[in-house]
């Protein structure tokens, strides 16, 4: 499998499990969340949207109803599409590299939930009003989310809430 590391910012390099303990040891031990700004780099950034953008207009479907509890008006592209498109985002996600960094963040050895049917998934906010409600994903101890646009305080409604 070709490297990822062009999809990386140089202060997360090499991307293995040091470098993801050494920002461990820096962060608030009592916060489960760890906001890794920048962590694409500039030319990753441009790539996974871009890629995102693509499968999003060919395979994107509207999902609008109440799963597990919680309200969802979004457009999907799900794990299936993308690992059959082959491309940057399902390289970035299966990358060996890139759970060794995770197995360093969390300080304890993650492995691929092979059971679960969801892996990489797009998820877009497109209307006004759109959300994917706050849940905790059943058999993941772990998830890793890569936000590559996030709301800012123009857009109407657009919020981000992870606690």
């Amino acid at each position: 499998m070709p490297s990822v590391e062009k999809l990386i910012s140089e202060e997360f390099l090499p991307l293995n499990r040091q470098t993801g303990q050494k920002i461990r040891s820096k962060k608030d031990p009592t916060d489960p969340v760890v906001i890794l700004r920048r962590f694409l780099s500039e030319e990753g950034l441009q790539i996974i949207q871009n890629e995102a953008r693509d499968l999003m207009i060919a395979h994107g479907r509207r999902i609008e109803e109440e799963v597990e509890g919680t309200d969802r008006s979004i457009s999907i592209v799900a794990t299936r599409i993308i690992e059959a498109a082959q491309g940057d985002i399902q390289r970035l996600f299966s990358s060996p590299d890139l759970q060794a960094f995770l197995s360093g963040l969390s300080g304890r050895t993650l492995h691929p939930n092979a059971a679960s049917k969801e892996g990489a998934v797009i998820l877009q906010h497109q209307r006004l009003g759109d959300e994917h409600g706050l849940h905790e994903e059943k058999g993941f101890s772990q998830a890793l989310n890569v936000m590559v646009h996030a709301p800012h305080a123009a857009d109407p409604g657009g919020r981000v809430k992870y606690k």
